[in-house]
């Protein structure tokens, strides 16, 4: 075995003294890159097993592999390993971020998220993901990715696995890297995977995911259902109330998002949430009268424009 401050190297198979120091410093290395990403670090030396009797290869895209690769230590084979230098780095890495991701949420990960943050800090671009979602020309719906990877073979596998990392890409581009570690904050504290991610990136999770799929230009399983939600809203998708009414642009960035598109942001004031859609102002419904908006009861019709006074 091999020892550093971090990681405690053990073999299972002939020991290799050159092979636990590369690794022990690739993981140095990547230890300080997942920190750029995720601030919550893992608690004393992690223990790494190195099989050296199994040839080395990629298990970062290996379903079976994947679900009993971290429980509190990383498993690598490593025959021939040195060979390929770089491609050692990226799956220590990968393996590395999973204990990232443990630390600071023990529970209540959906496997996608945790795959995907994995794949995001690998130190390569994402072209790989990109070109498997675009040479199967679809997407795994929502529902596919919350449990296990591991009902999942062949194409379905490898897609599951490139759009967790492109779903996590997007919400780091949308709303930075504290917002996915706030997020896994919320989940390891217990607080459910639908009630997180709206607080965290401001919309439903069926919601953020449409857009993805229409940004990449790929539709999806199930995708006929998540067209419903997009033509002219009545009612909330997080919560179904008919409480959702037009909020004020809050940047000009976001002035120019609705000059240039079909959508505004709304605010749904009985949940809370706040989204983009193409809305209908329920102005005329009895379950969404005035005196909800805390104006009290109005001899005149309420108008879009007072209700965009009101929001806050």
């Amino acid at each position: 075995q091999a020892n550093s401050a971090r990681f405690t190297v053990l073999f299972e198979g002939a020991p290799e003294d050159s092979l636990a120091a590369a690794v022990v410093q690739d993981l140095d290395a990547a230890w300080d890159r997942i920190s750029g990403t995720l601030f919550t670090q893992p608690q004393g030396p992690i223990t790494v097993t190195l099989y050296t009797e199994s040839q080395f290869t990629d298990v970062t895209r290996a379903p079976a592999w994947a679900a009993a690769a971290y429980d509190g230590r990383i498993r690598v084979p490593v025959r021939g390993a040195l060979a390929d230098r770089a491609e050692l780095r990226r799956v220590l890495t990968h393996e590395l971020a999973h204990a990232f991701v443990r630390a600071a949420a023990p529970r209540n990960v959906p496997t996608w998220l945790d795959e995907g943050i994995a794949s995001v800090v690998e130190p390569r671009e994402l072209d790989w993901a990109r070109g498997h979602v675009l040479e199967a020309g679809r997407l795994l719906a929502p529902s596919s990715l919350r449990g296990s990877f591991r009902s999942l073979t062949g194409d379905d596998a490898r897609l599951a696995y490139a759009q967790s990392a492109l779903l996590v890409e997007a919400m780091i581009d949308l709303h930075t890297a504290g917002a996915v570690n706030a997020l896994l904050g919320d989940l390891g504290r217990g607080v459910a995977f639908d009630a997180a991610f709206r607080s965290r990136m401001y919309e439903p999770f069926e919601l953020f995911f449409d857009r993805f799929a229409a940004a990449l230009g790929v539709p999806y399983d199930g995708a006929a259902a998540a067209e419903a939600a997009d033509e002219i809203m009545k009612r909330c998708p997080a919560c179904t109330s008919a409480r959702i009414y037009p909020s004020r642009l809050r940047s000009p960035i976001e002035r120019v998002r609705r000059a240039l598109t079909d959508r505004q942001p709304y605010r749904c004031h009985a949940c809370g949430v706040r989204a983009w859609s193409i809305i209908d102002v329920p102005v005329d419904r009895t379950d969404a009268s005035p005196d909800d908006l805390r104006t009290g009861v109005s001899a005149k019709p309420i108008t879009t424009n007072d209700l965009d006074l009101l929001d806050s």
